[in-house]
């Protein structure tokens, strides 16, 4: 997809349709106003100076600008981005059967899930050959399971928590492999761990520091008793120092959640999305924590946002934040309504969408944001710029793709 950066001769074509449109630049461009803020720096260790050299800004004027339907209908899948394209894998689809195995999926986006048991083996996908292999690892392979999470810092991959099939507990614990020698080491760490949980998520800053926000844990520590608890307390895991810190935090905390998104840009961690057992709520907010200063305010982007949902995909790329698939509560009527039958996965909805969140849109994608809002005769724009609108209403198609 065009990026949609850098203003050209994006202008509106002089139509009798368009004199009846009034297009207020000056609201256009105070959506694109950036405010620096000056912030007193949160030392993370005491004993350390700030650590921080990134320019944060605030993208006060972030935009809806993309909702097209018709990608693959995946619900707890994973995706990552790689150049400039998105790789997602696996998942599920509530309405599919999966008594029969099947090698999962890799769908690929350009600008599955396996139900018998949870696996411990690590795959690896060549994005040139679009190849799988089973490299061989070594060490202490962490135990099979899911609900994880994982990040890269430097040269290792780091997982956390997640539910152990093998043994039925939820886990705390850190593992590290090595993307050099594929070693498997586990990670003894200092400090207060977050809780047992599983479907939280798992942020870099610094490259050095994995915030932890979120996920489903249980009353009764490790053990799965389906006394659901939900944890908004955010945690770091201090990669250099093998320790876990609690940074003091103040403003609009989100609630606890689990199954939501979480990334980083400009040198804040934002939050949205996800899913509260306790209340039975799905959510659509959205919040921004600054790691200086320990603030979470909440958020509304401009434009027109995803329903409430959980479990979807979230990637960034460049200024673009990808959002795909994931389930909502299903419309509810008096028949449903009065089904008693009704347990918390029928009565989901599968979503085959994406919305792509611009960060700092310019001012040429709000206008032709504009144009595509007030149905604007675009006969007399230029191609690419004709091209970059079908673009944005286009809706995806699934093709196949060979690796040879």
């Amino acid at each position: 997809m065009t990026s949609g950066q850098g203003d050209s001769d994006g202008c509106i074509p002089n139509t009798s349709k368009a004199q009846d449109v009034k297009i207020d630049i000056e609201e256009l461009s105070r959506q694109m106003k950036l405010v620096q803020v000056e912030k007193t720096p949160l030392l993370i260790h005491s004993d350390e100076v700030n650590a921080s050299n990134l320019p944060t800004k605030e993208s006060l004027q972030m935009h809806w600008t993309v909702h097209i339907e018709g990608g693959p209908k995946r619900v707890n899948h994973a995706a990552v981005v790689v150049g400039h394209t998105i790789y997602s894998f696996g998942g599920y689809c509530t309405d599919e059967n999966y008594s029969i195995q099947r090698p999962i999926d890799v769908h690929i986006l350009q600008p599955g899930r396996n139900d018998q048991t949870a696996c411990r083996v690590l795959y690896r996908f060549d994005t040139k050959t679009l190849a799988w292999s089973k490299p061989e690892v070594s060490g202490s392979v962490p135990g099979a399971r899911d609900g994880h999470s994982a990040v890269i810092i430097r040269h290792k991959m780091y997982i956390f928590g997640g539910y152990e099939e093998e043994i039925g507990l939820f886990s705390q614990d850190v593992y590290a492999l090595d993307l050099n020698t594929l070693e498997w080491t586990f990670v003894p760490a200092a400090g207060t761990p977050p809780f047992f949980r599983d479907f939280h998520t798992a942020t870099v800053y610094l490259d050095r520091y994995m915030l932890i926000f979120g996920g489903r844990g249980d009353q009764h520590g490790p053990f799965h008793t389906r006394s659901e608890k939900y944890c908004n307390v955010l945690v770091y895991f201090d990669c250099e120092r093998q320790e876990w810190v609690r940074p003091k935090t103040m403003g609009a905390i989100p609630v606890g959640r689990r199954s939501h998104s979480a990334f980083m840009h400009g040198g804040f961690l934002y939050v949205g999305f996800g899913y509260n057992g306790l209340t039975d709520e799905h959510f659509n907010d959205f919040y921004r924590y600054d790691p200086e200063t320990g603030e979470w305010k909440a958020l509304t982007p401009f434009g027109n946002g995803p329903k409430p949902r959980r479990r979807q995909g979230c990637v960034t790329l460049d200024n673009r934040v990808y959002f795909f698939g994931g389930t909502s509560p299903m419309p509810t009527d008096n028949s449903v309504a009065e089904d008693t039958d009704m347990n918390e996965e029928t009565n989901l909805i599968d979503h085959d969408d994406m919305f792509i969140l611009d960060m700092d849109p310019s001012l040429k994608t709000l206008c032709l944001l504009k144009t595509i809002e007030a149905k604007l005769d675009t006969s007399g724009l230029p191609l690419d710029l004709m091209q970059e609108i079908a673009w944005m209403k286009m809706p995806n198609k699934i093709s196949p793709m060979s690796s040879g």
